[in-house]
């Protein structure tokens, strides 16, 4: 099999890459007013593909997934850091190595700018493939949805 297609995103992209976030969103079965409280965090603006770096994933011609990255510094030590923003594939293509590629490239783009680590707040639901990944759960982050205690995986991934 062919390694998957990755390119930087670009401005124009912006609607597609958040029509892709709210289907994976949505694929795990959330309610519909969680969704909706998670809006803005989704969304995915002209803006913010300019100001970060933000791959997608083809298949074919059609965007297929982003993953985006933040630089950050890690307060305790001054070391410097990327935090992993977005992750999301089109539900209709998982399984097939697009989030392992599109993983790598960000970890990629951090260690070319000197990070020694990726940080990582994960969904429940895939905490598993990030620890795939190599990355490990350092913590968790509770957050009541409605009345329910959720807990955010609070990951690593060091080199």
């Amino acid at each position: 099999m062919n390694a998957p297609l990755i390119t930087r995103a670009r401005s124009g992209d912006a609607e597609v890459l958040t029509q892709i976030g709210f289907a994976a969103k949505r694929s795990w079965g959330y309610p519909e007013a969680w969704i909706q409280r998670w809006s803005e965090s989704l969304t995915i603006t002209e803006r913010y593909v300019d100001e970060h770096a933000l791959f997608i994933v083809w298949v074919g011609n059609a965007i297929a997934g982003f993953a985006a990255v933040e630089r950050t510094t890690i307060h305790s030590d001054g070391r410097i850091g990327f935090r992993l923003e977005h992750l999301w594939i089109r539900p209709a293509v998982t399984r097939r190595g697009l989030g392992t590629a599109l993983f790598a490239a960000c970890e990629n783009a951090a260690r070319s700018e000197g990070a020694t680590i990726l940080l990582i707040e994960s969904d429940p639901h895939a905490e598993l493939f990030y620890q795939r990944m190599g990355a490990v759960a350092v913590g968790y982050r509770t957050a009541d949805m409605d009345g329910v205690q959720r807990k955010l995986p609070q990951m690593e991934k060091r080199w």
